[in-house]
């Protein structure tokens, strides 16, 4: 039972996301809503359960009870919620808000719950003020940015976006927290080698490190980063700089 709701529970990849624009003011800041459609849930599914799951509406569509079929105990085993009506399509509105809810008491998605506000500075002609109402406009789109979700465990730890220009537009957290916590014993390590002066040892452990981690946590400690400021510099003096440039040095400022 744990493991079938441990894989229903996995977050999302950020290409199973999809954002909209839930506001904007007249200063030009957006506020972006991420949600999930009912195909998310369905593929999730499908995937960790085969046939073994179905849903039942209930109530004039208010209500969705979805089960799943637990071998480990022989049971089906469910989860109801209700939903609410869209603003075109009030039935199948209907019918898709409370599935998605009844999946949410899975843990399908429940991280979107753990999402900070996410919030954007529009370019000028991305929106326009008519009075007291702001709007998008056609130059906003938003479909085409790319998005980047971390997670550790089931924790969110770093999102950010590109536009279809390749302009970073939203960043939040730290994707360094997500490379120390997946390279710990190598973090360790190298902590351990510097504090007993065996730069050599040091720096073997650091390259052992991914290079996509290496870069993520190569930064200050404000930003996440595991090092002391002296143990950055030393690394820097002794190995990193030798190995990588002196266009690394930069990402030591604080």
């Amino acid at each position: 039972m744990s493991d079938l709701l441990s894989r229903l529970c996995e977050p999302l990849k950020a290409h199973e996301i999809d954002f909209r624009v839930q506001s904007i003011n007249k200063g030009g800041y957006a506020t972006i809503l991420a949600y999930k459609d009912a195909r998310v849930d369905i593929n999730r599914l499908n995937s960790v359960c085969g046939l073994g799951w179905k849903r039942e509406h209930t109530n004039g569509n208010h209500n969705c009870v979805v089960s799943v079929f637990c071998h480990d105990i022989g049971e089906w085993v469910s989860r109801e919620d209700t939903g609410t009506e869209s603003f075109t399509e009030a039935a199948k509105g209907l019918a898709s808000d409370s599935f998605k809810r009844a999946c949410f008491n899975f843990g399908i998605g429940i991280e979107l719950y753990d999402y900070p506000v996410i919030q954007v500075k529009l370019n000028q002609d991305e929106f326009t003020v008519n009075g007291n109402k702001a709007k998008q406009t056609w130059s906003l789109k938003l479909r085409d940015w790319v998005w980047r979700v971390d997670h550790v465990g089931s924790e969110v730890t770093y999102i950010a976006a590109k536009d279809q220009n390749g302009d970073v537009r939203y960043s939040w957290g730290s994707a360094a927290k997500k490379a120390v916590v997946e390279n710990l014993d190598s973090v360790t390590a190298v902590q351990k080698a510097l504090s007993a002066d065996e730069i050599g040892v040091a720096a073997e452990a650091w390259f052992e490190i991914p290079i996509w981690a290496r870069r993520n946590m190569y930064v200050s400690e404000k930003h996440g980063g595991p090092f002391t400021p002296t143990e950055r510099k030393l690394m820097q003096d002794e190995f990193i700089n030798h190995y990588h440039g002196e266009e690394w040095t930069g990402l030591f400022s604080e």
